[in-house]
C-alpha cells in the first residue's frame, strides 16, 4: 500500500529529480485474455492540463460526479463466433455491454482491427487503426490511416478518417480519489473520422487522454471527449472519465490494483511460482486464468507469501489475480514456459 507519508516522499522526489521517464511496451502496456479492470466512472471531467516534461499532473476531474463502477474486461478472441469474421484479432475488450473492441499487437503497436456494435454489427477493418505506438516515451508520436465499408439497413456506407497520438507528457499524477502516483505517461490520441452514406454523413472527433504507469496494463486514468454532428448540424460533445480504484489508501477495505504491490516470480516459469504481496494480510486468494478468461487454478495464501504449482498448465500466457475477500488487489501477466 501507498503509505500515509507518500505525498511527502513524491514531493521531494521531484525537487530532486528523481522521477523517471516512463517507456510504454508491450509487455507493460498490452493487457492479455482474463484481466479484468475495475474503474470508477463518471460523465465528465474540467481540464486534462497542459503538455510537458516532469510535471505535477492531476485533481482537474475530480469535480464530477461518480456514476459508478465498469469492469472493463479483457479476452481471447475465441470466446465469441464474431470472431471469425475478425481472423487477425488476437485480444478483444469488453465493458459487458453490447459494445466490443478487437485488437492486434503489431510491429508498430497496438491496432484495433475490428468491432461489434449495436448500429453497425460485426466490422473486420479495411485498414486498422494504430491505437497505441509502441514502444512509446516522451515526444513519441505517430498517425494513421482509418478506412472500412459496412451496411446499415441495407445501405452501404464508407468510412474514412486518421488517427494521431503523441506521448506529450509525464511526471507525478493526483488521482480523483486522493493519492499519488509516480513515473505516469500522458498519451493523447486523437481519432477524426466521417461515415459518408446515401442517407447521411456522420462525423465524429474524439480526443482520449491516457495515464499509464510501467506496473499496469490498464491506464491509470482515461479522459475521453467525442464530438458527433450528423450531416451539417451542430457539433454534440459529450465527455466521460475512468480512473482506477483509490490509491489513497487507509484501510484493507480499499485497497486496489494500484495500491497493493505484489511480484510473481520466477516469470516466466516452469512451475513453481512465488508470490509475495506487498502487505502482510491475514488471507488472500490467488486466481489464475487463461486467455480465454476462464479459472484453471486458485489458491489461498496466509500471511502475504506463498507459492503456486503451475506445472500441469499448458505453456503459454495467463492472467493472476490477487483478492482480499471480494476486493480486488492486483493482475499481473504470468508465462508458463
Amino acid at each position: 500500500m501507498i503509505p500515509r507519508y507518500a505525498s511527502l516522499i513524491l514531493a521531494s522526489a521531484i525537487s530532486t529529480g528523481l522521477l523517471a521517464q516512463p517507456t510504454l511496451t508491450v509487455a507493460t502496456s498490452v493487457p492479455i485474455g482474463g484481466q479484468i479492470f475495475a474503474t470508477n466512472t463518471a460523465n465528465d471531467f474540467v481540464g486534462v492540463g497542459t503538455p510537458g516534461a516532469n510535471l505535477s499532473m492531476g485533481y482537474w476531474n475530480l469535480l464530477a460526479p461518480s456514476t459508478g463502477i465498469q469492469n472493463i474486461s479483457y479476452l481471447a478472441p475465441s470466446v465469441t463466433p464474431t470472431s471469425a469474421q475478425i481472423p487477425t484479432a488476437t485480444l478483444l475488450s469488453t465493458d459487458g455491454g453490447t459494445d466490443t473492441l478487437f485488437w492486434q499487437v503489431t510491429a508498430a503497436g497496438l491496432e484495433m482491427v475490428g468491432s461489434r456494435t449495436a448500429l453497425e454489427g460485426v466490422l473486420d477493418f479495411n485498414d486498422p487503426s494504430l491505437e497505441l505506438k509502441l514502444p512509446c516515451t516522451f515526444g513519441t508520436t505517430w498517425s494513421d490511416v482509418i478506412g472500412d465499408t459496412y451496411t446499415v439497413s441495407g445501405f452501404p456506407v464508407t468510412r474514412v478518417g486518421t488517427v494521431t497520438g503523441t506521448a506529450d507528457a509525464w511526471g507525478s499524477l493526483s488521482m480523483p480519489l486522493g493519492g499519488q502516483l509516480t513515473d505516469v505517461l500522458r498519451v493523447h490520441v486523437r481519432r477524426d473520422v466521417q461515415d459518408n452514406s446515401a442517407i447521411v454523413n456522420t462525423s465524429r472527433i474524439s480526443n482520449m487522454y491516457y495515464f499509464f504507469t510501467t506496473n499496469l496494463e490498464f491506464p491509470s486514468i482515461k479522459l475521453i471527449e467525442d464530438s458527433t454532428r450528423i450531416g451539417t448540424g451542430a457539433w454534440a460533445v459529450t465527455k466521460r472519465q475512468h480512473s482506477i480504484g483509490n490509491p489513497a489508501v487507509v484501510g484493507i477495505d480499499e485497497a486496489d490494483a494500484n495500491a497493493v504491490s505484489f511480484v510473481a516470480y520466477p516469470n516466466p516459469t516452469s512451475g513453481l511460482l512465488n508470490v509475495n504481496i506487498g502487505e502482510a494480510l491475514v488471507s488472500t486468494r490467488v486466481e489464475v486464468l487463461d486467455p480465454a478468461g476462464r479459472l484453471v487454478k486458485t489458491s489461498t495464501i496466509l500471511g502475504g507469501s506463498g507459492q503456486l504449482e503451475l506445472g500441469s498448465l499448458p505453456a503459454g500466457m495467463y492472467s493472476m489475480r490477487v483478492f482480499s475477500g471480494a476486493q480486488l488487489l492486483g493482475v499481473r501477466r504470468i508465462t508458463v514456459l
